[in-house]
């Protein structure tokens, strides 16, 4: 009779030697095979205890079921196995998460383009006019700059992903890409000018009809039924998107990588431009505030002023009644 623990580790051998044939098999492709991979033969990742032993269950193979601890062979044997083949899940995880920012950023490209060729051109070229080209400029104001930021870091993204397999490193690339001034400036401007555009937008819904029509018809004829405040609204989630996606990266690099420091720095490069961005928008909204209330308090005093000099003239005016 075969022994348990045996046959329990050749499951187990088989199934990780899949998931790595699929993550060896490309770069493109060879992630969408790991992505496919996991999500069919692994029901869930989950760390318990122990940082490097990654725990995992299967819905049809069970590489190693829950431990006994009635069974302390049992036990020894699957603490063997995690420890042996935890690299290789390390690897694989990482992969995996490595397809989700590829796709991720091809999904932010993808509406930032579509922001543009769907929204702005056709409002810049309609004839007749349905916004004035002094309103429209204004309501998608640097988002051209973002696009060519984004652009850049995706063409560096697949030249990384094209070579993962012998250097595995990611962090660097995020602080190259985003360590710049100029994307700090253009998030900034863009983020500090958006409630001005979704105010412009509000304004022209309500006073010219041809442009309410025409976010109704963008919206129905897109598949996904997006509204244009929905895709405005991505580059405002955009780096707090790329920190949840670095945190979970960095979960699965081990110790002694090569890719640990660069990702510790690339995480804090970009949560202190959050908070710069953060921070440059509350200050953005003072001033407008400020702004404001000295408007109103100037209103109110050219209409107080206009109101004392329409009693002087008609004081004037009566006291010349009066004269015999």
């Amino acid at each position: 009779q075969a022994n348990p623990s045996t046959a329990v580790y050749a499951r187990g051998l088989e199934m990780v030697h899949q998931l790595m044939r699929a993550a060896r098999s490309g770069t493109k492709d060879g992630l969408e095979k790991t992505k496919i991979a996991v999500m069919r033969r692994v029901s869930f990742l989950h760390k318990k205890d122990h940082s490097e032993f990654i725990f995992f269950r299967a819905p049809i193979l069970t590489p190693f079921p829950l431990i006994d601890r009635k069974n302390p062979i049992q036990e020894r044997s699957n603490y063997t196995f995690l420890m042996l083949f935890s690299p290789q899940m390390n690897r694989i995880v990482r992969r995996h998460i490595l397809g989700s920012i590829v796709q991720s950023e091809r999904s932010y490209l993808d509406s930032l383009k579509r922001i543009l060729q769907e929204y702005q051109r056709p409002l810049m070229e309609a004839e007749p006019r349905i916004l004035s080209v002094r309103k429209i400029r204004p309501i998608f104001f640097r988002l051209r700059e973002i696009m060519q930021c984004h652009s850049m870091f995706q063409i560096a993204l697949a030249s990384r992903v094209a070579e993962w397999d012998s250097c595995e490193k990611i962090g660097d690339l995020f602080v190259a890409s985003f360590s710049k001034s100029m994307v700090l400036d253009v998030y900034s401007d863009y983020i500090n000018n958006f409630t001005n555009a979704m105010a412009l937008i509000k304004k022209a819904c309500m006073s010219k009809p041809a442009f309410l029509e025409f976010l109704k018809k963008k919206q129905v004829s897109s598949i996904d039924r997006i509204t244009l405040y929905g895709l405005m609204v991505k580059p405002i989630q955009r780096f707090p998107q790329f920190i949840l996606l670095l945190q979970d990266m960095l979960k699965n690099t081990p110790n002694g990588h090569v890719d640990r420091l660069p990702l510790q720095l690339a995480l804090t490069e970009l949560e202190t431009l959050a908070e710069k961005l953060n921070e440059q928008k509350r200050v953005a909204d003072q001033i407008t505030e400020t702004q404001q209330l000295a408007r109103c308090v100037s209103d109110r005093s050219l209409s107080k002023v206009r109101k004392t000099r329409a009693c002087a003239q008609l004081l004037s005016c009566d006291s010349r009644m009066l004269l015999p």
